[in-house]
């Protein structure tokens, strides 16, 4: 069986050294490394372009038949989000299976051969993927603590997903192109989210290996309302398919719609005298 890394890349200059090396290192090494830029601003472009040149990174191996790992990149032509993106990457893939890795993230050495030994053993090719525990790390990835993810059943994805969030982490994942769903193009977060959700519907299994085999910086983001909204649009149909009730998800939606932006509207006006807050408002109301 073999295998396609796809590593989505933004403005990824900082890490991508990291990331790059930690699949390199693998004890179990990948078939390819398929690298899409989203229209990056910085100096993404110009490191993926020596690394297109490289066309195969050949290593030391001790197998003399392997001619070493296929690295393909691709540009977007402009910013289209991480749905589109790791959706690109997955269609000019050539492996059987799909490994994403964000281009801030490292793998644990063993994060391959560990998790291709698991799909070899199950043999119920294309109808399981696999993800992992992982360490969630400072911007030096220094680990902070260990996430251990629930075991995968319909109850544990409907409750995390009713709370607009989801437990498998993927850049730990590894599933097989053939599996029969697609990234929502228009998403530029969540995505994940209704791919899983997506991969139930269609009935598709998630083994979870409990040790783990990712290193994840955990990095901070901002909150966009019309991000939200397209998200829980998304998110609202598919948990209406797995059979929770409209009711429920429509309240869910306005109790966590309204928080979200209590939240923002604090960080917004902390610090503003209380004179100052009408006019801020009264602006916002009338634009």
């Amino acid at each position: 069986m073999n295998v396609s890394v796809v590593i989505p890349c933004f403005n990824a200059e900082k890490y991508l050294g990291d990331t790059i090396s930690s699949v390199l290192s693998q004890t179990r090494l990948p078939d390819e490394i398929v690298f899409v830029n989203d229209g990056s601003t910085d100096n993404t472009k110009y490191m993926l372009e020596f690394l297109s040149q490289l066309k195969v990174a050949m290593l030391e191996v001790e197998n003399e038949d392997d001619k070493g790992i296929k690295i393909s990149v691709y540009h977007n032509e402009r910013n289209m989000g991480i749905g589109y993106t790791r959706q690109k990457g997955i269609d000019v893939a050539d492996g059987e299976y799909i490994a994403f890795l964000s281009s801030d993230d490292v793998w644990h050495e063993r994060f391959l051969e560990i998790s291709m030994k698991i799909l070899e053993k199950i043999d119920d090719y294309p109808n399981y993927g696999t993800y992992t525990d992982y360490y969630r790390c400072d911007k030096n990835l220094k680990p902070l603590s260990i996430f251990k993810c629930p075991e995968f059943n319909r109850t544990n994805i409907i409750d995390w997903a009713l709370r607009k969030n989801m437990f498998i982490n993927f850049s730990s994942i590894v599933f097989p192109k053939l599996l029969p769903v697609m990234f929502e193009p228009e998403l530029r977060r969540g995505e994940d989210l209704i791919f899983l959700l997506d991969s139930v519907i269609d009935g598709f299994k998630w083994f979870r290996i409990d040790e783990p085999l990712l290193y994840y910086r955990v990095m901070g983001s901002k909150f966009d309302v019309n991000r939200f909204l397209i998200l829980w649009h998304h998110n609202k149909k598919r948990l209406i398919k797995l059979g929770v009730d409209a009711e429920i998800v429509e309240k869910l939606f306005n109790d966590s719609y309204h928080k979200a932006i209590e939240r923002k509207l604090g960080r917004s006006l902390r610090g503003i005298k209380l004179k100052n807050i009408l006019k801020w408002i009264s602006r916002r109301m009338f634009v």
